[in-house]
């Protein structure tokens, strides 16, 4: 809902928003769901004929309710899991909930029966600004502007106890089992205030309606700060309050990587000229300061340069008929640098660490000296006095183009970004009398190249009107210096070097097929092993001394991570789109409008891990699709003698799984969604003004309606994280209608 308006005179304008959301999760039980409150107030004010006023108000409360295991895959690893003869209840009775081998889905996800997660969230935004028009000096002007920001977060985990029951059918009894001992609460807090002031004057004036003069001089600060502090309690009475804990075991403190306070200073400026929209140039340079340095290294200099030529203002495209059919030919481009120092946090300063080697309730480590106890200190990194900004220059070149009086337009760019200074530990050997470790110091460097391009067309055909316009991007991120050891040998050298290559590299298996018979098994090429049967997977032989082994391991696709040893959990390697794209189209015709939005992406890899590539793990049960194996047709035969007849399928026999970093495994991670569609109809206004109403559309409106794509059981756009045991995407369908009077 929202409201604008403003005084007769219009000295005074405002405009107010309120919404609210609620939405319901997937569980029976209800206690997974969402609720959002959002406020956002302008209210702008010309005070006098030169000075004018703004303020901006926006603010958010949210609460999530979630299960109280930990993330999705603590729910869906043991629903995936569970076996085809486990039931709900034991002896069908739902007064008690089955032992199931892997854990129960209806306790965890209810919080009467395991407890709960609720995330409370408050955000706060506000922004204060004056203008003022320098009297006497045309095009001159003033501003100033304090903003305030902020983010609660206070957090609920309320960990109940339950019991989950076998069913003896000889004595008629239900023996139990507890789960999810003791009865806990945790409590958390979080505060990260922020604040940012800007002073500043703005010039932009025009000479004889030729020459377009602009120039920006603005000094901000800014500060950012995060506070918190959790505490813990063993239940003593099973109430949702800590006095009702016992103290035995309680638990307060505070995580330290989350208490910080930093400070920014800069000193921005800009001069751009154009002439006549035909020739343009723009100079701009901040000059940073950053409280994350030592003095003499905290002080960056950061210029920016960009030029512009409109040719379709040249008289020779302009006045000649040959180019009529182009509205706009633009080229661009822009060389600058920027000082990055979100990696960095004190490594300057020197000191120690504290608490050291604690224990599960946060308290310190410590040793016995004279019958007391005395908490330990541990030594931190070696100081680094000389850290400071890593640099980022960006080179950029495009094209702007139009055609046929709207009809089509193109834009074009590729750009180039290099990276220096960034952070990394210096790998040398030093004496056991040194005492610490080296410092994070300014030596690695990358660059990222890639292009985006997007063409557009619109018309109109009598009464129906219609656009559409699609967007593709390419990026890849190449090394150019990684710390390292030296290599020991030149293969060492190839495989494990980082240096000067791209920093997505997938080293893995190739894959050749699946054996089809013992024939072809026993007249492999390279070695196999004994328990091979008809229907395993064939690796490539890549380097060809007939053995398959680490050596064999070859780039095969390419990831996020490549460095890690595992294809799951949150270190792990994950798909990695180079290529992004989407496609967006509308038509209104005599009131019926409709939109549409696809998305996508492309060369990407998936590695399927746990339950996705092997079946009936940890004694469970297995997903669908590996019903398509290679098996024998008669069930009972001996699958390791050479008469055994197959059917032959997708998967291997059971019992064999795909090597998790080959390409029988990784599989192609490209996907097009249709994100969102919406048809809406606006009722005639001649009619709407009979009952005092200024505007009225209803719609429906879908997201997330369908995805293309060879992916099996995964979310495309999130396949690899948490072992693939992630929440299903949602498809929302709206209907709803807005009314302006």
């Amino acid at each position: 809902m929202s409201a604008s308006g403003g005084t007769s005179d219009g000295k005074v304008d405002y405009f107010i928003n309120m919404g609210y959301m609620y939405q319901e999760g997937f569980w029976k039980s209800k206690d997974l769901n969402y609720d959002k409150y959002n406020l956002r107030s302008n209210i702008n004010a010309q005070i006098t004929k030169q000075l004018r006023a703004s303020l901006k108000l926006s603010g958010i409360i949210d609460t999530k309710n979630n299960q109280q295991a930990g993330g999705m895959h603590e729910i869906y690893g043991p629903l995936w899991r569970a076996q085809p003869n486990e039931t709900n209840y034991a002896n069908n009775n739902p007064d008690y909930l089955f032992k199931m081998a892997a854990g129960h889905p209806v306790a965890l996800t209810t919080a009467d029966i395991s407890g709960y997660q609720k995330d409370n969230n408050k955000w706060l935004q506000s922004q204060f600004q004056l203008e003022y028009t320098v009297p006497h000096v045309e095009g001159l002007m003033a501003k100033g502007m304090f903003s305030y920001d902020t983010r609660i977060n206070s957090n609920t985990n309320y960990k109940k106890s339950y019991n989950l029951y076998d069913y003896n059918a000889s004595n008629g009894t239900y023996a139990p089992f507890a789960n999810n001992l003791p009865d806990q609460l945790t409590r958390t807090y979080n505060t990260l205030p922020s604040t940012l002031m800007q002073v500043s004057l703005n010039y932009n004036r025009s000479f004889k309606e030729k020459h377009n003069v602009g120039a920006l001089v603005l000094y901000e600060e800014s500060t950012r700060s995060s506070d918190n502090f959790y505490a813990s309690r063993e239940l003593g009475i099973p109430m949702e309050y800590l006095f009702a804990g016992k103290a035995q075991n309680q638990v307060g403190n505070s995580n330290i990587n989350a208490i910080w306070k930093n400070a920014n200073k800069g000193l921005v400026g800009r001069l751009n000229y154009d002439f006549k929209g035909k020739y343009i140039a723009d100079f701009s340079f901040r000059y940073d300061g950053s409280s994350k340095f030592p003095p003499g290294k905290q002080w960056g200099f950061f210029p920016a340069v960009s030029a512009g030529w409109r040719l379709s203002e040249e008289g020779f495209i302009k006045n000649n008929a040959a180019f009529r059919f182009l509205d706009n030919l633009k080229i661009r481009g822009s060389y600058g640098s920027m000082g990055d120092d979100g990696a960095s946090s004190y490594q300057f300063v020197s000191g120690y660490d504290y608490p050291f080697n604690g224990n599960s309730q946060a308290l310190a480590g410590g040793y016995m000296f004279g019958g007391s106890f005395v908490n330990s200190l541990g030594f931190r990194n070696s100081p680094n006095p000389n850290i400071t900004w890593y640099t980022v220059k960006t080179a950029n070149a495009g094209l702007d183009a139009g055609f046929w009086n709207g009809l089509v337009e193109v834009t074009f760019d590729i750009f180039r970004r290099n990276r220096t200074g960034l952070l990394a530990n210096r790998l040398m050997s030093l004496p056991g009398t040194f005492g610490a470790t080296m410092p994070q110091e300014n030596l690695n460097s990358d660059q990222t190249s890639g292009f985006e391009v997007s063409v557009s067309h619109r018309k109109r055909i009598n009464e129906i009107r219609y656009n559409v316009s699609g967007n593709l991007s390419l990026t890849r991120t190449r090394n150019i210096y990684i710390e390292r050891g030296r290599s020991g040998n030149s293969y060492d050298n190839w495989r494990n070097n980082r240096s000067n290559r791209f920093n997505d590299v997938w080293f893995g298996w190739g894959y050749e097929g699946q054996f089809q018979s013992y024939e072809q098994i026993a007249t492999h090429n390279a070695f196999v092993g004994r328990a091979t049967l008809p229907g395993d997977y064939i690796y490539e032989d890549w380097n060809g001394d007939g053995t398959i082994d680490d050596m064999d391991r070859h780039p095969i696709a390419t990831t996020i991570n490549p460095a890690s040893n595992t294809t799951v959990g949150g270190d792990a390697k994950k798909n990695h789109p180079l290529m992004n794209f989407g496609f967006s189209g509308s038509i209104d015709y005599k009131g019926f409008d409709l939109n549409i939005l696809f998305q996508g992406a492309a060369l990407s890899y998936v590695a399927y891990g746990e339950q996705l590539r092997e079946p009936l793990a940890w004694d469970g049960n297995a997903l669908e699709f590996f019903m398509d194996r290679w098996h024998p047709n008669d069930p009972t035969a001996d699958p390791y003698n050479p008469s055994t007849q197959w059917t032959k399928g997708y998967y291997a026999y059971t019992g064999t799984t795909a090597d998790e970093n080959s390409a029988r495994n990784i599989q192609n991670g490209a996907y097009l969604r249709l994100k969102s569609a919406e048809i809406g109809y606006s009722l005639p206004k001649d009619l709407l003004k009979r009952v005092g109403i200024q505007g009225l559309r209803v719609y429906v409106n879908g997201y997330n309606l369908h995805t293309f794509t060879k992916v099996k059981g995964l979310d495309p756009e999130h396949p690899s994280e948490l072992y693939g045991y992630m929440y299903p995407i949602n498809r929302t369908i709206n209907v709803g209608a807005s009314i302006s009077f």
